[in-house]
């Protein structure tokens, strides 16, 4: 098992320990929205400064109590690499026994849009057998941060039409809802709701972040790719024109054309190569008295040295 410490702030370091290595974004999607489905949790995410990606629960406030997630991607493999913090677990049931408990202060009472509620209960997609009272004062009494983050009321109908509809498949249709289950039951559906509409709109979320997150380092590798490329290029030594070595040409459609640009490049070379080759000693031997005295010529070197630039990650 291959663990790492990283710092965590001050002077504090923090083990954290491979979860996995995935091939692609969409495993990585997988595996998270599993681990979502199964514990109830809301997940948040966050690029730090080194463009890695912290996965971190939300669904108890400022929870430390949870495990923290890094992903980290190889710009080498194209792999990502996904890290857990050894301090801290999973615990099934928790987060929605949190919704039972009693909330430290009415803070959450005070901050459910009301309003926006019996907008919704007023709608015609919504079933009328809700009862409007029940249902306020169920919110209002249950342990959620409702300033944390909008709550989707539209989700929350549907998830709570589908478990009503399950539980009164076989009783009368059109029943109120407290005349078919006790106030008890009635009270537990509605928090599993607002549970389950937590989760999806956050699973929904954590989605979307992580392809935009495997889109961002996409761009940045291909940008990297690219500069480098060019740096490259631009350090080539440019091919000669009175190099030794011949150079294919264009292939044009008109094979006189053909013929006669490689019988052009040969004269040229022929009866001007000499002449370019010894252009720079032209004026010193046409200025040279007729007396006998020694030049020496430096010729100018035709090589050139390319270097090539290491890809970093």
């Amino acid at each position: 098992m291959q663990e790492i410490m990283v710092p965590s702030g001050g002077d504090q370091c923090m083990k954290l320990t491979l979860v996995s290595i995935f091939q692609d974004i969409t495993q990585v999607q997988k595996y998270l929205g599993s681990l979502q489905d199964t514990f109830s949790v809301e997940l948040k995410s966050t690029e730090t400064i080194t463009q890695n990606l912290k996965v971190k629960c939300v669904s108890h406030g400022s929870c430390h109590d949870c495990p923290l997630y890094i992903l980290e991607y190889n710009s080498k493999s194209h792999e990502y690499a996904l890290w857990k913090s050894a301090a801290g677990g999973w615990t099934i049931g928790a987060t929605l026994a949190r919704l039972f408990a009693r909330a430290p202060t009415s803070k959450s009472k005070t901050i459910l849009n009301v309003a926006e509620l019996d907008r919704h209960l007023e709608s015609s997609d919504v079933s009328s057998r809700h009862s409007r009272n029940f249902l306020r004062e169920t919110l209002q009494n249950l342990n959620v941060e409702w300033h944390t983050s909008p709550f989707d009321f539209k989700v929350f109908f549907k998830l709570l039409d589908e478990s009503i509809d399950r539980e009164m498949a076989s009783k009368q249709a059109h029943a109120s809802t407290l005349e078919l289950v006790s106030p008890l039951q009635y009270k537990s559906l509605i928090t599993l709701a607002v549970l389950k509409t937590k989760v999806l709109v956050s699973k929904q979320k954590l989605q979307k972040d992580l392809l935009e997150y495997n889109q961002r380092v996409q761009k940045c590798q291909l940008l990297a790719t690219t500069d480098d490329s060019s740096t490259i290029q631009a350090e080539s030594p440019e091919p000669s024109l009175f190099s030794a070595t011949s150079h294919p040409l264009s292939s044009p459609a008109d094979d006189s054309y053909s013929l006669s640009s490689r019988q052009l490049l040969t004269n040229f070379q022929k009866h001007f190569k000499g002449l370019a080759e010894t252009f720079e000693t032209f004026d010193v031997q046409k200025s040279s008295p007729r007396m006998a005295h020694k030049w020496k010529i430096g010729k100018t070197s035709k090589s050139g040295k390319s270097s090539s630039k290491k890809l970093s990650a």
